[in-house]
Parts: structure tokens; sequence; C-alpha cells
């Protein structure tokens, strides 16, 4: 197993913790553009993704700081 620095879990926590921005802003901006034609499987799928990734993001914080 590969073990990482504290900086690089600092960096992979940044990382993940973006992403979960990126699945957030795939969910909301089709809802301000398109709202005739929200698609409800998508909306949960984006917001699964990016509660992952918190989830993710914070539990590579906690491994830094312990």
């Amino acid at each position: 197993m590969i073990r990482f620095s504290g900086e690089q879990l600092n960096r992979l926590s940044e990382f993940t913790a973006n992403m979960g921005l990126v699945f957030f802003a795939t969910v909301v901006t089709p809802i301000f553009s398109y709202p005739s034609k929200i698609n409800i499987f998508m909306i949960v799928l984006g917001l699964i993704l990016m509660c992952g990734s918190l989830v993710i993001s914070l539990r590579l914080t906690k491994g830094i700081k312990s």
C-alpha cells in the first residue's frame, strides 16, 4: 500500500473537495439554464457524488491530523 505524506494527503483532500464542487455545479447549472428539462436522476446522481467527495475529503483531512 502506498503511504502518503501529510502534504500529499492535504493536496488529495483539496482535490476531492474541488471535485465535490464540480459535481455540485453540474447539478445546479442545468436547473437554472434549462428549468423545463430538469432530470431528477442527474440531480440525485450529482448530489450523491458531491456528498461522496465531501466525505472522502473529510476523511483524508482527519487522516492528516491523526
